[in-house]
């Protein structure tokens, strides 16, 4: 008789993250700052300890206690010196959290490369969302994208501008459904602009697959109705009302219209670029006014995407739309639209939504109206790179909320997550 040789457990597999999380713990403060004293003196003893070995062993194989820390950290030098430094004050559970869906102007080639890479998590939520697309027969590669490296300004031939947008939104409901997986469960829900496709997923009123075909085919429409390059939009940092009255002040900006309302002092014009780059030139003259070109290659939310409007609709109307099992604050009417409440997200909406203005201030002072953000709150910024989390601090009126991005351009995606 043949002994057969005993199977053999693969090699582990190398941890390709940059950072990584270290957790201390104790019953009481006493026995808490007794074990960091014991890991400061065992890490001194053991300079050459692996992080990421620590950081296993301190999270997926000890039970925590009440009082404990945790500590996003590359190296083992790193976490000594974060050790070393005062214990801060225990943090307080949060009242609620919000979601807050990146728009346009921050998605890039690459977004999620990093987490895409090296979490096996991610990799399957945003693999099956380019299985979904390929099963529905779109014509877009959007993994490209967050496979890619550089920037959206150098797109290849795999590469399109019209894949970087149904990329984002497959980035923002996968990064929503891997935050829920690690149990940040969201209270409620906001988008601007191209973001708000993720949060109507999230929010259960679109299915994955219908918010990624729905995505395609209004990229697809606005690409091929409407020339790129020959529009743009502009952020002026000043108030709607005074950028509305001062649009009227040139013949030559005939064509902008404020397209976004994003703040008490922040607000987008678009049109086209003659007159954007009229506009722009008036108020650098004034010498005070803050004014920033979006990378964008169109003028979203005006008169541009009028070709789009019907036959978006028409595509949308074969969609089934949900009432939402979450809180949802809409960018589009500047409400709140409860759980249950039916009839609001329809194909109009999303006509609508294409076409006017984004009317993000009114969105987030009606959630600090009703309550639904507080200084307790936790806002997470669900996408490429923050922007919702700056303009809601300045539209927040009496209330400051803790607020983190999941993503930065140009930083490792670890570093954030963790």
């Amino acid at each position: 008789m043949t002994r057969r040789p005993a199977v053999q457990p693969p090699p582990s597999q190398p941890d390709g993250r940059a950072y990584h999380v270290v957790v201390t713990s104790g019953r009481t403060t006493t026995a808490h700052d007794e074990n960091k004293r014991r890991l400061r003196q065992y890490l001194t003893q053991h300079p050459d300890t692996q992080i990421a070995d620590l950081a296993y062993t301190t999270t997926a194989r000890r039970m925590h206690h009440v009082h404990r820390d945790a500590y996003v950290v590359k190296s083992t030098a790193e976490l000594l010196r974060q050790l070393e430094q005062p214990t801060p004050p225990p943090a307080e559970k949060a009242s609620s959290v919000v979601f807050a869906f990146t728009g346009q102007g921050a998605q890039h080639v690459g977004m999620g490369g990093t987490l895409y890479r090296t979490s096996p998590t991610f990799r399957r939520l945003l693999d099956s969302y380019q299985h979904l697309c390929n099963a529905q027969g779109l014509d877009c590669q959007f993994l490209d994208t967050i496979r890619g490296s550089g920037d959206a300004t150098s797109t290849g031939a795999t590469t399109t501008e019209r894949d970087i947008q149904v990329a984002t939104v497959a980035l923002e409901i996968a990064l929503a459904r891997f935050w829920q997986s690690l149990g940040l469960r969201p209270t409620l829900l906001i988008g601007h602009s191209l973001g708000e496709y993720a949060a109507l997923c999230i929010a259960g009123v679109l299915s994955v697959g219908n918010a990624l075909a729905l995505a395609h085919e209004c990229a697809t429409l606005i690409f091929s109705e409407c020339p790129p390059s020959e529009a743009g939009m502009l952020a002026v940092a000043l108030p709607a009302s005074t950028v509305k009255y001062r649009l009227r002040d040139s013949a030559a900006t005939v064509g902008c219209e404020v397209c976004c309302l994003n703040g008490p002092s922040s607000t987008v014009v678009g049109g086209p670029l003659p007159a954007i780059e009229a506009f722009k030139d008036y108020l650098k003259s004034d010498g005070n006014v803050s004014v920033a070109r979006l990378r964008v290659q169109h003028a979203f939310h005006t008169r541009q995407m009028d070709p789009v409007l019907d036959p978006l609709k028409s595509s949308a109307s074969r969609v089934n739309f949900h009432a939402p099992t979450i809180p949802v604050a809409s960018t589009l009417l500047g409400r709140i639209v409860q759980p249950g409440e039916d009839g609001v997200f329809n194909a109009n909406y999303l006509r609508r939504h294409t076409r006017e203005a984004v009317a993000f201030i009114d969105a987030v002072r009606a959630c600090e109206t009703e309550g639904l953000i507080q200084d307790q709150s936790l806002v997470v910024e669900v996408g490429p790179h923050p922007v919702c989390i700056g303009l809601m601090a300045s539209s927040l009126q009496g209330v400051s909320p803790s607020a983190y991005p999941s993503l930065r351009r140009g930083r490792d995606d670890w570093e954030s997550i963790s």
